[in-house]
């Protein structure tokens, strides 16, 4: 079971508190996904292709796209967790909005949590 310790929170007004393993998978999965291949200079190979999709124009192709892309990076940088189910809904294509869903499990407690994240690509 992992624990840390998280920073600043301006939604709860604290400085620091000590995080459970759900809310560092969380936080790790939202580093990943909004995080570019080559952003870092050195692990160019972290973070997700999601950015590739910016002028893609295909709602079908998007969310299809945007799903493979989420599974490789997730499994590639979290082998702790393992994919319940992903879904990937494009919520305003004028403004490359998307929502993903996903239903997580950690694998060394096989606790199983939802998570829904907002990325603009």
């Amino acid at each position: 079971m992992r624990t840390g310790i998280g920073y600043y929170n301006l939604e709860e007004d604290e400085f620091a508190k000590i995080k459970t393993s759900k809310d560092l998978y969380v936080e790790s999965v939202n580093c990943i996904l909004n995080t570019t291949p080559g952003e870092l200079p050195f692990n160019t190979d972290f973070g997700c292709a999601l950015k590739s999709l910016l002028f893609e124009n295909d709602v079908f192709y998007l969310e299809r796209s945007a799903s493979y892309f989420i599974s490789y990076a997730l499994e590639k940088f979290e082998p702790d967790l393992e994919f319940v189910s992903i879904s990937v809904k494009v919520v305003d294509p004028s403004s490359h909005l998307i929502r993903l869903y996903m239903t997580l499990k950690i694998k060394e407690t096989a606790e199983t949590f939802d998570n829904t994240i907002q990325i603009i690509l």
